[in-house]
């Protein structure tokens, strides 16, 4: 399993905005290989970090090349002043369905 995160830097005042932008283009169920979608916000609102779960890294590259990626990051008017760095991990140890 890969974990992707985004993590966001965003003026203040922009979070909302961008909390928006990931709601209304998140249909991240339908896409092949996705195992799960989150985004997550740090306490003052200036950053965020959208976590992805992918069961193969071949399927988080698919997702990126993809129209379907395109079409999700196509409106960031407004959004030129966000920060953004991605980061991406192999699970290497984890417990099944969520046990502890």
């Amino acid at each position: 399993m890969i974990i992707a995160v985004n993590r966001l830097r965003v003026p203040e005042g922009v979070g909302g905005r961008l909390e928006e932008g990931f709601r209304h283009a998140s249909g991240m169920r339908d896409v092949p290989g996705c195992a799960g979608f989150e985004l997550w916000r740090g306490e003052d609102g200036t950053e965020y970090q959208a976590v992805t779960r992918w069961r193969t890294r071949a399927d988080f590259d698919n997702w990126r090349q993809s129209e379907a990626f395109r079409h999700a990051h196509r409106d960031t008017r407004g959004m030129s002043h966000v920060e953004s760095e991605l980061v991406v991990f192999e699970v290497a140890l984890g417990a099944p369905d969520g046990e502890s």
